[in-house]
């Protein structure tokens, strides 16, 4: 197993938090009573945070392999 955490505060489209805003929005939209109107305010949040320096951004992902043992 191999983690790779993402974190920035910087609202910048080339930082990993930022490129998944769209992604968040499609996803969420229609889902659990969410509405697109709600995805769209929570997307426009993050903007003015980010303007405001305020934005931020953690995630953890785990990528799981095979186990490739050698011969001793």
């Amino acid at each position: 197993m191999e983690v790779h955490a993402f974190a920035t505060i910087e609202f910048d489209p080339d930082r990993y938090g930022v490129a998944l805003l769209p992604i968040v929005e499609a996803f969420v939209s229609g889902r659990h009573g969410i509405t697109e109107s709600e995805a769209r305010a929570w997307v426009a949040e993050q903007q003015a945070l980010g303007k405001r320096g305020e934005f931020y951004f953690t995630s953890t992902q785990f990528c799981f392999g095979e186990l490739k043992r050698t011969e001793h």
